[in-house]
């Protein structure tokens, strides 16, 4: 069933304010929904591509040299990087922690 803007508008134009604002809200939903998952997919594309170019040897840098937004991101974050410790990590993270701040404690 394919209608014309003009017939959605009389059709939503009849409906009580209450049910327009229902509708109105559902519409946005929709929108956001379909950013998502177009989102989504572009992540996933990109991210797919590069562990292509990882697994072919690659570097993270494209040809052109630049970085991708995401990656500089994560970096600006400190999402990115490394430290030394001990094989434990995993069970001994919160020694490695700085709570100091937590509370507004400095030393």
């Amino acid at each position: 069933m394919t209608l014309s803007p003009q017939e959605i508008t009389q059709q939503l134009l009849m409906l009580p304010e209450q049910e327009q604002q229902e509708a109105l809200d559902f519409i946005e939903f929709l929108h956001s929904k379909s950013t998502q998952k177009l989102a989504k997919t572009t992540v996933s594309q990109s991210a797919s591509q590069t562990l292509a170019g990882v697994l072919e040897g690659q570097a993270a840098i494209s040809d052109d040299k630049t970085v991708s937004p995401i990656y500089q991101a994560f970096e600006q974050a400190g999402l990115i990087g490394c430290i030394e410790s001990d094989a434990q990590l995993s069970t001994t993270y919160k020694e490695k922690l700085d709570f100091s701040f937590k509370h507004g404690v400095t030393e």
